[in-house]
């Protein structure tokens, strides 16, 4: 064999490997995990139908040397303009809580511990799209609360967006999406389900059951069914917690309507009694005749809550005449009366709530019988914070 057939075989075999027919792809995907054998094939399909609308992202900070990176999907498409909208999480310029590639000054990692978070609007994004171009990310709107962020991108061709499923059951068989550093799309199958959040948690979160998840860069990305529907964007895997398509449609809603995302200011944190441990929601029964309700934990000071009387360990019943049996059940109630309401920081919200008090107006003296107050007139303002 000559020298030049020899070379001319090396650069073949070369070429062949660098085929994408030929190429060794890394997959982080779980489909040979037991209990996905029996919807194997849709959820292929589901997965590679919905990948065309997810994203990466990445940030840097002038001056900072910190590089974050996570995911996000298109919301919408201008075709005048030829700009699509991102939706992603606020984590990717806030100072914690996204994946750090790169760790600079004032940013800390995922895991750093709670507390004040500094949001950096000004810091530089880049969408990383799924054919591995790359286009500037300008910041259009971001909501703290919901740690929501829209980004702007120019493109050239129109966008592929996503069908919602506007509910997502305890237990559904459900497909986590995102992007990684290489800009390969990610996935792994969960089962989500509902629990009362702590002090330090966003009430209009559900949670994955089960030990924390190792696929980096995946924050923000969305969250689908079977039918490659859209049914939550990942807030952290840190936490293991997403945001319900439930929320997210109206939060989509409000701002197409109003270009902002308002809600009522209420200063209480509460647990769904459905959620407590089976042995307290037996014994709230058989003295109260009740088992279903938000228990309200704890009352801001100050707060119009607590100025209008409602107490720690009173229970809200009905909102507006609708029971609440969680506090997903109760962002839904707001943000609807929030788009009723109309636009604006100052509107006011109007609503009457059952509530079933426990206590007299001594703080620590149960009542012999617990008090139902029906309607209460009670009017919150309206704000972007919690």
């Amino acid at each position: 064999m000559s020298i030049y057939l020899s070379i001319h075989l090396l650069l073949l075999a070369v070429r062949q490997e660098e085929m994408l027919t030929l190429k060794y792809c890394r997959s982080t995907s779980m489909f040979f995990d037991p209990e996905l054998l029996p919807v194997m094939e849709p959820a292929t399909d589901a997965v590679l139908l919905a990948a065309r609308f997810v994203l990466g992202l990445s940030s840097s900070l002038d001056g900072q040397g910190a590089r974050k990176r996570c995911s996000g999907f298109w919301v919408d498409w201008d075709k005048e303009n030829k700009t699509g909208i991102v939706l992603t999480t606020a984590h990717l310029f806030s100072s914690k809580g996204c994946s750090v590639e790169q760790v600079g000054e004032g940013v800390e990692g995922e895991y750093a511990p709670h507390g004040e978070v500094k949001y950096y609007h000004h810091a530089k994004v880049t969408v990383h799209l799924p054919d591995g171009s790359a286009a500037v990310g300008h910041l259009i709107y971001h909501q703290e609360h919901y740690d929501l962020a829209f980004f702007r991108v120019r493109v050239d061709q129109p966008v592929p967006l996503p069908s919602f499923n506007d509910g997502v059951k305890c237990g559904q068989l459900v497909f986590w999406l995102g992007r990684d550093a290489n800009v390969n799309i990610t996935m792994t199958h969960l089962r989500p389900g509902y629990y009362n959040a702590n002090m330090y948690e966003k009430p209009h979160l559900m949670f994955f059951p089960g030990k924390e998840r190792t696929i980096k860069y995946d924050n923000g990305g969305p969250i689908i069914d079977l039918d490659a529907k859209v049914v939550g964007m990942i807030n952290s895997h840190r936490s293991r917690s997403f945001i319900p398509s439930s929320v997210l449609l109206k939060c989509l809603d409000l701002w197409k309507k109003f270009k902002s995302i308002p809600r009522p200011h209420l200063g209480m944190w509460f647990s769904g009694i459905k959620l407590l441990d089976l042995v307290r929601v037996e014994k709230l029964w058989q003295k109260y005749k009740i088992d279903d309700g938000l228990i309200v934990e704890e009352v801001s000071k100050g707060s119009h809550a607590e100025e209008v009387g409602i107490r720690r360990g009173d229970i809200i019943e009905c909102l507006n005449g609708e029971r609440i049996s969680n506090t997903i059940q109760l962002e839904n109630v707001l943000l609807s009366l929030c788009k009723s309401a109309g636009n604006g920081l100052d509107a006011k919200v109007h609503f009457s709530i059952v509530i079933l008090s426990l206590l007299e107006k001594g703080p620590l003296l149960l009542r012999s019988q617990p008090e139902r107050v029906w309607p209460w007139q009670v009017t919150f303002a309206v704000t972007q914070q919690l």
